[in-house]
């Protein structure tokens, strides 16, 4: 399945930066110059798209919903449908925010919770479809956002595994272009319910690119998910958390986002590439602490190295210490004093036959050395693999 998707002019999955939303949702509050200065203010924040959401009201919501009252600190209208309606940007504004957040370099797209609102950003072009988590069991919905050929985002709070594994699989018959997001949806969400491993199970599981839609206050638990493997995270934008309205207690304030976008270009270059290595930048650490082989008493030239001649010392500017079962069993090249630190070119191989006649006395003397510290038949065997590295064939390369 694929591990990377292309949305607009990004690539985003393994390999590639992680695509930060800032996901102006409603935070808008239904006014258009708001919704401006929320796009201005993402990207100055470093957000590489920003989102809104979109619905349509009297095909989203029952009438028995439309009319229900509604009243409390955060509600615009007496009833829930009012309410919802003047939440909603109105049909016009929509191509002067895309073309302002283009403009600004942003990625501009947008959540839909019907057909309708499909359609809608379907003609507006936005460069991919998202379903929030509510929708994500409505199988309609799913096919039908699928169907336009569009990348798709799907987020997945307050759905088990099963019901994920057949969304996707709906999205499948059509393409395979989709980014699923864990999620929690709790406005906020405390961290015990944020369950981060879960983009580890979809990695398993699913095989897609992943992601993480955060609805916490904090930015620690984002900054955890891209280093488990989030490709792309989406966080809740506000001007004033304090502001009126359902999502602003649990979005961040443009510089809390800054400082988001920071810390997740600081995580991805600190995962690098996975090849364990020693770095040019601990070169000089390693000669300086690291251990290297180094004569316990003095030698003569053409003197054999046995185990008893060794120690292991810092610096770590000579043979390095896990290369002392090739050192034993070496000529010295000339006399060499106590205390030195032992480099290849001051030592030469006997031929073949001759260390093969040495290979008793070597595994004789590494099973005294080891016997002090381990079990006989352990000293025994690391004493016949550590004589065995030191006569055997040199290796071709």
């Amino acid at each position: 399945m694929a591990r990377q998707v292309r949305i607009g002019d990004r690539w985003v999955g393994d390999g590639h930066p992680c695509l930060v939303v800032a996901e102006a949702g409603l935070n808008h509050d239904g006014q258009p110059h708001k919704a401006e200065i929320l796009i201005e203010q993402a990207a100055k924040a470093g957000a590489d798209a920003v989102k809104f959401q979109r619905r349509t009201i009297d095909r989203l919501l029952s009438r028995e919903a439309l009319d229900a009252g509604y009243s409390g600190p955060n509600a615009y209208g007496e009833t829930y449908g009012s309410h919802r309606r003047a939440l909603e940007l109105p049909d016009a504004a929509w191509p002067r925010l895309k073309a302002l957040a283009e403009s600004l370099g942003l990625l501009f797209f947008s959540s839909a919770w019907d057909g309708p609102s499909v359609d809608f950003l379907e003609t507006l072009g936005v460069p991919c479809h998202k379903l929030p988590s509510a929708c994500l069991t409505d199988s309609l919905l799913v096919d039908y956002a699928a169907q336009k050929g569009r990348p798709l985002i799907l987020s997945t709070g307050m759905s088990s595994l099963e019901e994920v594994e057949a969304a996707v699989q709906i999205v499948w018959r059509h393409h395979h272009q989709l980014v699923v997001l864990q999620c929690t949806s709790a406005y906020p969400a405390v961290p015990g319910d944020l369950n981060l491993r879960v983009i580890w199970s979809y990695r398993r599981w699913l095989g897609v690119v992943l992601g993480y839609s955060g609805h916490e206050t904090g930015l620690a638990p984002s900054l955890a998910a891209v280093a488990l493997g989030a490709c792309l995270v989406e966080r809740h934008f506000t001007l004033d958390r304090g502001a009126k309205g359902p999502d602003h207690r649990a979005s961040l304030e443009p510089d809390d986002f800054k400082r988001l976008v920071e810390g997740i270009r600081e995580v991805e270059a600190a995962l690098g590439d996975g090849v364990k290595r020693c770095l040019p930048s601990e070169e000089a650490a390693r000669r300086k602490l690291a251990k290297s082989v180094v004569l316990k008493v003095g030698v003569p030239r053409r003197h054999v190295l046995m185990p008893d001649d060794l120690e292991l010392k810092g610096p770590g500017t000579g043979v390095p210490a896990g290369q002392l079962a090739g050192v034993v069993g070496l000529v010295a090249r000339e006399d060499l004093p106590t205390g030195t630190v032992l480099r290849l070119v001051g030592l030469k191989r006997r031929p073949l036959w001759r260390r093969l006649g040495w290979w008793p006395r070597l595994v004789r003397q590494h099973y005294r050395i080891l016997r002090r510290l381990n079990r006989r038949a352990v000293a025994f065997r690391e004493a016949l693999r550590l004589a065995w590295a030191a006569v055997r064939p040199a290796r071709k390369t």
